[in-house]
């Protein structure tokens, strides 16, 4: 089993937006000043062998609403459907698609992925069926077109997609969230949170907040989970938006097995 890290570019944004009030004035220190970080989107490949399994599908260029408070950057290579090329694959290829969440960021490009199988947790696919129903506009750049998949599996309870891949409910940043977790022989357990956990400066400890969360409880609740999942597990955990630890990884055509 080979697993493919999937470069999708870059984000820029004020760092108090991924850790809530990480730099601030205070009597004794007036002049202090935010960050603006860069911080990675990316996707993950599995090729099990028998099939190909793709968690997360980037940010689509053409379909991003953040653009002052958030810039999306990206080189050319970078687009998801050049880095599945430079794999020599098509969308065609992929089996399965799991989106962790409904974030413009991690589900940018889902409408290529036309014969896949798609997970997505329950709670995360009733928020925003309701929400657009009712013409709200909740946290997160939905849409109706991230509801019309025509093979889809809701997930309620973690579950097991392979013998080394297992689906785990993160709730909390968004209303449902699902992480992913992967037994690869020579690498060990790799838990991929998602934005469950954006950086190591949230996971801590202590935890510290994103600037909003759908439910903050639910949200120090899932961070719990998933160092419960690492100390048991022996696991690495892969954030979702830490640029430090990203360049430290492997990216495709490299690959991790």
């Amino acid at each position: 089993m080979k697993l493919y890290i999937l470069d999708n570019g870059w984000m820029e944004c004020d760092e108090n937006w991924i850790v809530c009030l990480n730099s601030y004035k205070t009597k004794t220190n007036r002049e202090a000043t935010s960050r603006w970080i860069k911080i990675p989107v990316y996707c993950v490949l599995i090729d099990t062998g028998n099939e190909k399994i793709l968690f997360d599908t980037g940010q689509n260029p053409n379909e991003y609403d953040r653009s002052i408070r958030c810039p999306y950057y990206y080189r050319e290579e970078q687009l998801l459907i050049n880095q599945l090329k430079s794999l020599h694959l098509e969308p065609t290829d992929i089996d399965k698609v799991i989106l962790s969440h409904f974030h413009d960021d991690h589900c940018g490009n889902m409408d290529i992925f036309k014969s896949a199988e798609f997970y997505i947790a329950q709670d995360e696919y009733d928020y925003v069926k309701e929400a657009l129903d009712n013409h709200q506009k909740p946290k997160g750049a939905y849409k109706y077109a991230h509801l019309n998949i025509e093979k889809i599996h809701l997930v309620k309870e973690d579950i097991k997609i392979h013998d080394h891949i297992q689906l785990i409910n993160l709730p909390g940043h968004s209303k449902g969230l699902l992480g992913m977790i992967v037994h690869l022989e020579k690498e060990g357990t790799l838990l991929f949170p998602s934005d469950a956990v954006d950086t190591h400066l949230n996971y801590g400890p202590p935890a510290m907040p994103q600037y909003s969360q759908y439910n903050l409880e639910k949200y120090y609740e899932s961070i719990e989970k998933v160092r419960n999942l690492q100390e048991r597990l022996n696991a690495k955990i892969i954030f979702s938006h830490d640029i430090e630890q990203f360049m430290t990884l492997k990216k495709a055509p490299d690959y991790y097995e």
